[in-house]
Parts: C-alpha cells; structure tokens; sequence
C-alpha cells in the first residue's frame, strides 16, 4: 500500500518536473518563504533576458526575473549572486545606473566577486571612463587569474587609453585563457 502511494505520488509530481519553470513555481507554491527557491525560479528568467532577441519577450522575462529576485531579497539580503543576477538583467533592459547600484550591492557583501567587478567595469568602459574601468577589470583579473574576458576588457582598456603596446600581453593573456577553456 505504502508502495502505490509513493508511486501515485510520483507520478502527480511528473507534470511538475515538466520543465525549471514549472519545477520553480511548484517550488514556490510549496516553500514561499525560501529565498533560495526565488532565486532559482528568477534566474530561469534572467537566462531568457538573455537570450531572448525580442524587446517584448525580454521586457516580460525580466519583470518576472526582478520580481523574483526582489521576494528573495525580502526574505534574505545577504545574497551576492541575487544583486549580480539583478545587475545582468538590469544592463540587458539597459537600466544602466540600476545595474551600477546592484553591483555595487554584490561587491559589499563580496568585495572579491570577479564577475560583478567585471561587469561594473563594463559599465564604466561603455562610459569612456576607461581608467576607473581598467581599476575593476585588475581586481577580477588579481581575483582569478583564468578570467578571459577581464583579461580582454583590460587590453581594450589600455587600447583606447592610446596605450596599444600595453594591451598586447592583456590580450594574450585572454587569448591563452580562452584556448584553455576550449580544450
């Protein structure tokens, strides 16, 4: 008996595990206070900000993907990678400054996060702040020294300084990083 009720149950959870959108929503519904389920169920979204080509369907993802984010925040701050998610779909809708600010949250609770330096530094580059960018990219570059494309922004960094020779061993470094993760 304890058998097919197992089996019962399993196969009513199967339209669940259907797919991460719906697994997440059944997350949801069954632990609505788990910051971690949240975050799960936004990052899916976060993925088809990025993806998506369309203005509309990337519009749509990301209200979803913030809100979640947001409702995992409520529940627990002190979450890194949900103000660095936040900081990627922010500069895919480009709300730029919203962007800055969440990363700049990561890096509060995380000051040795690569990523969310790097991306801050993005920020500054595409603002032609190129020696406040270049600042960021070293420190995610100190922080992993296998980062290829803080290796690269750095380069593009010294290259649009007027500095090209400086840039070669940065590009280089980010062409030696990349073969490496190919393999």
């Amino acid at each position: 008996v304890v058998s097919m009720l197992f089996a019962f149950k399993t196969v009513n959870r199967n339209k669940v595990w259907k797919d991460n959108p719906t697994l997440f929503a059944s997350g949801i519904e069954s632990a609505p206070n788990s910051a971690r389920v949240h975050f799960a169920y936004a990052n899916d979204f976060r993925e088809k900000v990025e993806a998506s080509q369309d203005m509309y369907q990337k519009m749509e993802a990301a209200k979803v993907a913030l809100a979640e984010f947001k409702r995992g925040l409520e529940i627990y701050d002190q979450d890194e990678r949900i103000y660095y998610n936040m900081g990627v779909i922010y500069y895919n809708i480009n709300e730029l400054e919203k962007a800055k600010e969440v990363y700049q949250k990561a890096l509060k609770l995380k000051p040795d996060y690569p990523e969310a330096l790097n991306n801050l530094g993005v920020l500054f580059f595409n603002n032609k702040e190129y020696t406040l960018a270049q600042n960021y990219f070293k420190k995610a570059t100190d922080i992993n020294k296998n980062y290829g494309d803080a290796f690269a922004n750095l380069g593009a960094c010294y290259h649009n300084l007027g500095d090209a020779q400086s840039a070669i061993p940065y590009y280089k470094k980010e062409l030696e990083k990349n073969s490496q993760n190919l393999k």
